[in-house]
């Protein structure tokens, strides 16, 4: 939910395209993508389950079948 509170408040261009069990798909248009991957693993690596912090790891790409993992310069 920090995420999509992340996202209207800054008017950034995306959306939540799909939720599985721990991923979340989202639509975000290009010149946005950068921003989202460095800002969510921080939003959502703040929550920790039963004492455990959360790994984040983003993926980008232009379909499903061509996301590969992001990793900030």
């Amino acid at each position: 939910m920090e995420c999509l509170r992340y996202i209207r408040a800054n008017a950034v261009p995306a959306r939540v395209i799909l939720t599985v069990h721990d991923s979340w798909l989202f639509e975000v248009r290009e010149d946005a993508a950068d921003e989202l991957a460095e800002v969510f693993p921080v939003i959502m690596g703040a929550f920790a389950c039963n004492g455990v912090p959360m790994a984040v790891k983003v993926k980008k790409g232009y379909s499903l079948g061509s996301l590969k993992e992001y990793h900030p310069a």
